[in-house]
């Protein structure tokens, strides 16, 4: 078990990888800046929670990298990429993420969900690119993305939410983007599903709320 109370961070490489499994990793509270990634997974059954503090990298803050069955919660907290993903999940086994407050802030793609679980309660997701290709949310493949109703994602600009492969649940949650050509939905295939008092802003000139 690991458990950072209060630290302050300054690395090259990565702020922590964990290679082994059954880990419980917990931040309550840290400032930490990255030249390369953020945090590494590369085993398995590993549970991550992040309650509060920032983690800026020039890499992939976030990075589950390999292996199966890891679990992220972030409960608050601002997380960022200077250059690329925010979040990335990069393996073809069953996953979780839970965020239940906080800030995620790419600069591509801004997270990147591909198999397992992803869900938002609350908090907010984003990307400071100013392409309108890019998305705050990529769910793609057997991804599993619910977006309750404290949830906001989308871009100032660039867009929203890009669906490939994935399956998509919105619970009310707040989808938007500022961007002219931007796109608040992209659904590519599979099923999107939208329920409650769900916001779906598309302000930009030229731009969609769904495009399908």
């Amino acid at each position: 078990e690991i458990t950072i109370e209060d630290a302050i961070v300054n690395v090259d490489n990565s702020v922590a990888t964990v290679s082994g499994s059954k880990v419980k990793f917990t931040i309550n509270n840290i400032n930490a800046t990255s030249t390369g990634y953020g945090i590494i997974n590369k085993g398995s059954n590993n549970k991550y929670q992040l309650n509060e503090g920032t983690i800026t990298s020039k890499d992939i803050t976030l990075y589950n990298e390999s292996n199966n069955n890891n679990s992220y919660s972030v409960n608050g907290g601002t997380y960022t990429s200077t250059t690329t993903y925010v979040f990335y999940d990069n393996t073809s086994y069953s996953s979780s993420f839970v965020m239940n407050g906080g800030k995620l802030v790419g600069a591509t793609n801004g997270v990147y969900a591909y198999y397992g679980s992803f869900t938002v309660n609350d908090g907010e997701i984003t990307t400071t690119s100013t392409n309108n290709e890019h998305y705050a949310l990529y769910c793609s493949t057997s991804a599993m993305c619910r977006l309750n109703s404290r949830a906001k994602i989308g871009s100032e600009q660039a867009s929203g939410i890009y669906q490939y492969g994935g399956n998509t649940t919105i619970n009310g949650a707040t989808i938007y983007t500022n961007k002219n050509n931007g796109n608040a939905i992209r659904l590519v295939n599979n099923n999107l599903t939208i329920n409650g008092e769900t916001t779906i802003s598309a302000s930009g000139s030229n731009s969609y709320g769904i495009i399908a």
